[in-house]
């Protein structure tokens, strides 16, 4: 019962203050200090009976903070998907590059193996070259699948920071 006269109060002294900061040569408006270069902008609103009136100068900085935070957002969600793309690649080549060097290396060895009278020799070497082969056309397979995708979500978050602006 004590909380409710504060509440009943509370709209009687209604105000906001936003931040508004140039970042890069871009303005960005916030709710909470966001570095050295920011103005702070006091706004105070009318009230009537207790019910706090629409500001118009209220309402489009905060449509302008709402579209700066799904702005930042794609931003940074495009950030993430080129350094998950890297990671792809990054994996992609070092898979790829132990995978020919063993293969490498067993094509290699094929001059070690004494292939008189030893079918099972050969058998063991066929099938360790068959799976090494294997292998590495199964990595070049989940590279390509995983890279077009990540090409897809990346073009899917540009498409939607173009319709932001």
């Amino acid at each position: 019962m004590k909380i409710l006269p504060i509440l009943v109060l509370v709209p009687l002294c209604a105000s906001a203050e936003i931040y508004k900061c140039v970042e890069n040569g871009k303005t960005v408006f916030s709710d909470v200090p966001c570095g050295n270069n920011q103005t702070l902008i006091q706004i105070d609103t009318e009230v009537k009976n207790g019910y706090q009136l629409s500001n118009p100068k209220l309402e489009k900085l905060a449509d302008d903070m709402q579209s700066d935070r799904v702005r930042h957002e794609l931003e940074t969600q495009i950030e993430r998907q080129l350094q998950k793309i890297e990671e792809i690649e990054s994996d992609y080549l070092k898979n790829s590059a132990r995978l020919e060097s063993e293969l490498r290396e067993h094509k290699a060895a094929k001059n070690d193996y004494k292939w008189s009278g030893s079918e099972a020799k050969r058998n063991n070497y066929r099938k360790r070259l068959n799976e090494l082969n294997d292998e590495l056309s199964e990595t070049k397979r989940k590279y390509r699948s995983d890279r077009r995708l990540a090409y897809i979500e990346l073009a899917q978050l540009k498409e939607k920071q173009r319709n932001q602006r």
